[in-house]
């Protein structure tokens, strides 16, 4: 997953820095040399926020499934609970 995630955003990176290169006029092997080191950061980063991410969705449903576990053993020990 954080590798899918670095992967598109150092890509997005990439072609954003050729864009504005060409944009400006800028020398073409300044603009690429310069794109590639962009993308190359931008990869780092997308790796630590996919990893951030991924993290988070699996604490979020682990403690899901804690809380309706702890409701389900709650119902099973009291079975007045559910009487109308």
């Amino acid at each position: 997953m954080s590798r899918n995630y670095a992967t598109r955003l150092a890509l997005i990176a990439f072609a954003t820095s050729v864009l504005h290169g060409l944009i400006l006029g800028g020398d073409f092997e300044a603009c690429i040399k310069t794109a590639l080191g962009i993308m190359a950061v931008f990869y780092g980063v997308g790796l630590m926020l996919g990893e951030l991410a991924r993290r988070l969705v699996e604490d979020s449903i682990e403690a899901g499934v804690a809380r309706w576990q702890a409701a389900n053993t709650q119902t099973q020990a009291d079975p007045a609970i559910h009487r109308p």
